[in-house]
């Protein structure tokens, strides 16, 4: 019996030398580079990957050593990790829960103003970072992950006003061969397009004057899918609004609201 106890303290022990201690507070996994890491607590808590060099474009930036972690104020909890701008999201909606597929997720989509983040250029059509990606599907970065789940997939795209990130249990939930594609069609959920503006616009900009939606681009790609022939002439004024506080766990486990309910929505909460 002692020598089974023995055995029992051996692996609590290996077990502790592996113990991360997380923006949210205990969950156990291996060590993790505070600058290789994402994750999603809720629209002001949050870690993402950007380029690591200013103004660069997020296609350039997808090599070793050219990506790192950027977190909101409340997100950051390294040193070693960058910091972006409070006001970073003019607009964002946040979803957690249950996957039909039945595995957690977390995500925030929505409206960026990239020309506050040092690291991103304005006219930077955008693109992708996941840890599935990259050389021989290490990912980009190289061995990143997000905090609390098992896979993550992200989109910056700078020139759209745009930005998401999602963070999934289950692989099919996070999918990485849409880099091409854009937010909508990689992670779909809120991009703010209720401003009166044709659904399939929904780009974030806020002043469209004399463009079709022939003419803005897609993340990576040249293809136009839209042929609108009306010409849209807006000018929007920005409407600064805080985000909302959120009344949120404190775990990163997040999606229990979501099971109890059964659906796919989960928590959802709307900053904008």
């Amino acid at each position: 019996m002692f020598s089974h106890l023995l055995a029992s303290l051996s692996v609590l022990t290996l077990l502790s030398q592996f113990a991360v201690s997380s923006p949210s507070g205990d969950i156990l996994q291996a060590r993790q580079d505070a600058t290789n890491v994402v994750y999603v607590t809720n629209a002001n808590t949050f870690c993402m990957i950007m380029p690591k060099d200013a103004h660069t474009n997020i296609g350039d930036s997808e090599h070793p050593g050219g990506m790192t972690t950027y977190c909101s104020p409340n997100g950051k909890y390294s040193s070693s990790q960058g910091e972006l701008p409070a006001n970073f999201w003019k607009n964002v909606d946040l979803q957690s829960g249950i996957s039909s597929s039945g595995g957690r997720y977390a995500q925030l989509t929505g409206c960026i103003r990239p020309e506050l983040v040092d690291r991103l250029n304005t006219n930077d059509a955008g693109g992708q970072y996941d840890p599935s990606g990259g050389t021989n599907g290490q990912g980009n970065p190289e061995g990143s992950v997000c905090l609390g789940y098992n896979h993550y997939v992200e989109l910056v795209e700078p020139a759209g006003n745009r930005a998401c990130i999602k963070c999934c249990d289950n692989f099919n939930d996070c999918p990485v061969d849409k880099d091409t594609s854009g937010c909508p069609a990689v992670i779909p959920g809120n991009y703010f397009d209720s401003t009166g503006l044709p659904k399939a616009l929904d780009y974030c900009n806020t002043n469209f004057k004399n463009f079709t939606c022939n003419d803005f681009p897609s993340a990576h790609s040249t293809t136009r899918m839209l042929r609108l022939v009306t010409v849209i002439e807006l000018n929007i004024e920005p409407r600064p609004s805080p985000i909302l506080a959120l009344a949120l766990p404190d775990s990163l486990a997040m999606g229990e609201e979501g099971a109890d309910r059964g659906d796919e929505g989960g928590q959802r909460r709307l900053a904008g």
